[in-house]
């Protein structure tokens, strides 16, 4: 089974599980959802909502990034929650004691935003002003363009590297320095997009032991190498 067909197929399995497990969700439960401020999560609580909106149970929204920043003191924005360590989420959690629980007008609103969300064609969305924008899908590939043109000229790097290698300094750079969160696969995709386009060249590894879900090498097109620009 290559690469695409079984992360479609994983995907597919953890969704289905997804709504099966909501679907078990009692009336009589506490729903804790935590969210950060990137768009893949706000999305993801508009779904799950609109999957409880027939449950009358209350349900509470914490969101980390806010609440990172109010106990720890820090100016460091947590993108995503997977940026937060197990025993800081120990201490975030336990906030549930001074929230209430959405409203119905809250949960109704969310529930609508999640309907109009699924009506639109784009497949990329931004968090920006705390709200969730439609972009185009190459808005991030000026981005892997750019990072590469970085290793190449603050490493020396001339030759072929492992694509895995460039997608980890381009969400460094996303989460970094753009503030936003963008999946993994989604970046694999779009660099397989710019290989297709010969921006990039490709390779096979050989014996490789990175990733094995994008056994690849990469090098940008000569064209692109222009050293010293901004």
């Amino acid at each position: 089974m290559d690469y695409e067909k079984d992360y479609m197929y994983q995907y597919l399995y953890k969704w289905d599980n997804l709504v099966e497990t909501l679907s078990r969700i009692s009336e009589s439960s506490q729903v804790v959802i935590w969210v950060s401020d990137n768009a893949n999560e706000q999305t993801g609580i508009r779904y799950v909502l609109y999957l409880l909106k027939n449950k009358d149970c209350p349900i509470f929204v914490l969101n980390m990034n806010e609440l990172y920043k109010q106990h720890f003191k820090g100016e460091r924005n947590m993108i995503t929650s997977g940026q937060i360590k197990r025993e800081e989420l120990e201490v975030l959690y336990r906030e549930i004691e001074n929230n209430e629980p959405l409203s119905s007008h809250e949960r109704k609103d969310l529930e609508k935003q999640w309907g109009e969300l699924s009506e639109k064609q784009k497949v990329l969305r931004i968090w920006r002003s705390n709200q969730i924008i439609d972009v185009d899908e190459n808005y991030f590939d000026m981005i892997i363009i750019k990072k590469a043109q970085d290793l190449y000229i603050e490493h020396g790097i001339i030759g072929f590297m492992h694509a895995s290698r460039l997608i980890g300094v381009v969400i460094e750079e996303i989460i970094d320095k753009h503030k936003q969160y963008i999946d993994f696969n989604y970046l694999n995709y779009r660099l397989r997009e710019l290989i297709s386009k010969e921006v990039f060249e490709r390779k096979d590894a050989l014996n490789s032991l990175m990733d094995c879900r994008i056994n690849y090498l990469v090098k940008l097109a000569k064209c692109y190498f222009q050293k010293g620009e901004d």
